[in-house]
């Protein structure tokens, strides 16, 4: 069984306070959708600290936090799906799941692995293949993916359905060097 995780395609991540660049241009392209549902305090806020979003702190056990914009605020519009993948999946006869990260006020997860909504290890036990797409391929897809294959599962990553938060980041790099595979749309 292959399933496909389309990671946080909100409307913050595409025009919105955390926009990605040109990430309207994946959604096309495009079954476990994986969105941000944070408290309106979370600790990646860079609102929380009075500090400037893109910036980092350290936090009093040690961690480095990267700041962001308020973002995908649980219950707000930042946090729905774009219209486009909700009409999708509103028509689709396939079985959709919904995983919500974020939650935790004090925890910042960018992996679908910590989501807390349901056991995605038992979910998957079953899988042969993982399909990631979605956003950012930086930070979400990126780290759904190393801890899917860190997970034992067979990862790859369709490229032209993710966008990355930065040009200069080496996500791709970072994906081959565990074994994640990289491909087009087109290759499925």
């Amino acid at each position: 069984m292959s399933y496909l995780f389309v990671v946080d395609l909100q409307y913050d991540f595409i025009n919105g306070s955390l926009a990605v660049n040109d990430a309207e241009l994946i959604i096309p392209t495009h079954l476990i959708y994986h969105q941000d549902a944070h408290p309106s305090n979370h600790i990646s806020f860079a609102s929380r600290h009075n500090k400037e979003p893109f910036s980092s702190i350290t936090l009093p056990d040690g961690r480095i936090q990267e700041l962001w914009p308020d973002h995908c605020v649980a219950n707000t519009k930042g946090a729905e799906l774009h219209e486009d993948i909700q009409s999708s999946l509103n028509s689709t006869s396939n079985k959709v799941v919904y995983l919500e990260k974020g939650t935790n006020i004090d925890v910042d997860a960018y992996s679908a692995f910590n989501a807390s909504s349901l056991n995605l290890l038992h979910l998957l036990k079953e899988s042969s293949t993982i399909y990631v797409t979605g956003l950012a391929a930086d930070f979400c897809v990126k780290a759904t993916a190393i801890d899917g294959q860190l997970n034992g599962h067979s990862i790859t990553v369709i490229e032209d359905a993710t966008k990355a938060v930065s040009d200069e980041s080496n996500w791709r790099e970072k994906l081959l060097k565990c074994d994640i595979k990289l491909i087009k749309s087109t290759e499925i």
